[in-house]
């Protein structure tokens, strides 16, 4: 974008080159902390099946269940 010639600009129809370069730069870090949160969700996805199958064998082994009739997790 910043080595295009005014008439390559006209051409894509871009009026405004700073303003299209910081909308680019502003998508472009959108993308990265997308991906970015994306990894860390599938990191703690990992580390919550991780947690939840060393519960159900502790569950097999007597446990009682951390979960009520309500379907929801018992509190003290």
């Amino acid at each position: 974008m910043n080595t295009k010639t005014k008439e390559e600009l006209v051409a894509l129809d871009i009026k405004d080159r700073t303003g299209t370069i910081l909308t680019i730069k502003r998508v472009l870090t959108m993308r990265t902390l997308m991906q970015n949160l994306e990894r860390k969700s599938q990191d703690m996805q990992v580390e919550v099946n991780s947690f939840v199958e060393k519960i159900a064998i502790l569950q097999e082994r007597g446990l009682p269940s951390l979960v009520g009739s309500n379907q929801r997790l018992l509190t003290s």
